[in-house]
């Protein structure tokens, strides 16, 4: 009886040790989501696309720029993209509402990147991809296009791997 109330002692503390360390904030300031504000993209992030047969276009959406961000670093509210083809124009208008958690633990996960991603019916020719209202490339064969959006600039980036 002594070695199992012993035993129930030391998970104990040592169960507690975890759960302090997992909450421990080294600034010493409470965790507050109120003082949080949101963050709101339009046609901000990275865009990718590619062509995966010839009547078929690959849409991929980055709304913070990266294929990997720890989940417990954004609490997001909603993030996607909404697509508008006309012949063989393809325009892609995205957006993305979020906040930055003040956690001082990050989660050894990619679950925050909140990566989305769409495959549409195209013309078997090339299609011209547009993100808002600015002109991205034409999308003609499997090679992986992307682009970031930097201030008002777009630029061509390297796809994730």
């Amino acid at each position: 009886m002594k070695y199992l109330l012993l035993t129930s002692l030391v998970a104990s503390i040592f169960i507690s040790g975890c759960i302090r360390v997992a909450h421990y904030n080294p600034n010493n300031k409470p965790h507050s989501n109120k003082t949080s504000k949101l963050t709101s993209a339009s046609n901000k992030g990275t865009i990718c696309a590619y062509k995966s047969s010839s009547d078929e276009i690959v849409v991929k959406y980055y709304p913070l720029s990266s294929n990997c961000i720890s989940s417990s670093s954004i609490d997001w509210k909603l993030a996607g993209f909404d697509t508008n083809l006309q012949g063989t124009n393809l325009k892609i208008d995205s957006y993305a509402l979020y906040k930055k958690n003040n956690s001082p633990i990050a989660t050894a996960d990619c679950g925050g990147a909140k990566i989305k991603i769409k495959k549409l019916k195209v013309p078997k020719t090339k299609t011209t991809l547009y993100w808002g209202d600015k002109k991205l490339a034409d999308i003609s064969n499997k090679n992986i296009l992307c682009f970031k959006r930097v201030g008002d600039k777009i630029e061509s980036v390297k796809p994730f791997r």
